[in-house]
C-alpha cells in the first residue's frame, strides 16, 4: 500500500550534516545546471517524495547550492540556495516550507546552524497519495 504526503501545513526537513571535500578536481555545480536538473557527480539527495503520476519535491545538496525542486506533474519548479558549506565539520540544516496563505506566497527558508541563511518563495508541492518514492539522503531518479 502505498504512502500518503504528511501534511497540508507545511513541512520541515532537519539533519545533521558532515560535509567532505570530494576531490579538489571536480568542478562545483553552476546554479543553472543545478536548476535545469543536469546531474552532477557531486550531487546528494536530501529528501524526496515523488507519487505516480510524477508531482512531488526533491531536495538534493551539490558543494556550494542546496536546491529543491518541485513538480506538479507538467510543470517543475526550482530554487538554489548558493551557501558555502564547510567541510568536515558539522552543521545543522532546517529546510521549512509552508503553503500560501490569503494574499501570501508560499515561502520556503533554509536555516544553517540556527540562522535563517535564505528563503524564496516556491510553490508548494500538491501531492496526494500513492507516494511512488519517499527517500532520505538519496537522489530520485526517473525512469521513462
Amino acid at each position: 500500500e502505498g504512502h500518503s504526503w504528511a501534511t497540508v501545513r507545511g513541512y520541515t526537513f532537519m539533519a545533521w550534516l558532515c560535509c567532505k571535500d570530494v576531490s579538489e578536481n571536480v568542478e562545483s555545480p553552476d546554479e543553472d545546471a543545478v536548476k535545469e536538473g543536469i546531474e552532477s557527480t557531486v550531487e546528494q539527495g536530501l529528501f524526496s517524495w515523488v507519487t505516480d503520476d510524477g508531482k512531488g519535491i526533491i531536495a538534493s545538496i551539490a558543494r556550494n547550492l542546496i536546491a529543491v525542486r518541485v513538480s506538479s506533474g507538467r510543470k517543475d519548479e526550482c530554487i538554489v540556495f548558493d551557501y558555502e558549506l564547510a567541510t568536515d565539520s558539522w552543521m545543522h540544516i532546517a529546510i521549512t516550507h509552508v503553503p500560501p496563505r490569503t494574499l501570501s506566497a508560499s515561502i520556503i527558508k533554509l536555516h544553517i546552524d540556527g540562522k535563517l541563511e535564505g528563503q524564496e518563495k516556491l510553490k508548494f508541492p500538491k501531492v496526494g497519495d500513492n507516494l511512488r518514492f519517499v527517500g532520505l539522503g538519496t537522489g530520485y531518479v526517473v525512469d521513462d
